[in-house]
């Protein structure tokens, strides 16, 4: 665009202006390529749309890891199928997350029930897990992942509970 410039408009020195617009305009191209890209390319708009989910499971299938590998490690097939099943439970919560849009932030009330709310949906997400997870973990691997999860519950009920109670006075 600068050879352009030079050749056909005589301009031979670009202030910060032009070049910040000459910076602006390709960017823009950039955006415009990469969004042509993505419709021209399914495999690419699915891995964006699968990517977050695929990260997250397997954050919970390296703390679960850690959690059985002093007792009853995983083989690499429970892995795979753990895997599979967090981010399956990821991406429909994921979906899920717009019933939680409801919720006016109007203060911090609000907030709490808002809180609450995603709680008991991941409460319900970790049955689902458990529930298919059955299938191929043995009883020992399932007990722990049920008594973590009976932990995390516990752990934020505590919390929801305190603030509650912080927050209407503690009852009087």
């Amino acid at each position: 665009i600068t050879t352009a410039l030079k050749l056909f408009w005589g301009v031979n020195r670009l202030n910060t202006r032009g070049l910040a617009g000459l910076l602006s305009v390709w960017v823009v191209s950039l955006l415009a390529t990469a969004a042509i890209w993505s419709s021209f390319y399914p495999e690419l708009r699915q891995y964006w749309d699968e990517y977050p989910a695929k990260a997250e499971a397997r954050r919970g299938l390296d703390r679960y890891r850690a959690l059985v590998a002093s007792t009853s490690p995983l083989s690499d097939a429970q892995a795979n199928d753990l895997l599979a099943t967090l981010a399956a439970e990821h991406k429909r919560r994921r979906a899920e997350d717009d019933r939680f849009l409801t919720y006016s932030y109007g203060g911090p009330l609000a907030q709490l029930e808002y809180e609450e709310e995603t709680v008991r949906a991941r409460e319900e997400s970790n049955q689902r897990v458990v529930a298919s997870a059955q299938s191929y973990l043995d009883a020992q691997q399932l007990a722990l992942m049920q008594d973590s999860m009976a932990r995390y519950s516990t752990r934020s009920h505590a919390a929801l509970q305190s603030r509650r109670e912080r927050l209407t006075g503690g009852g009087q």
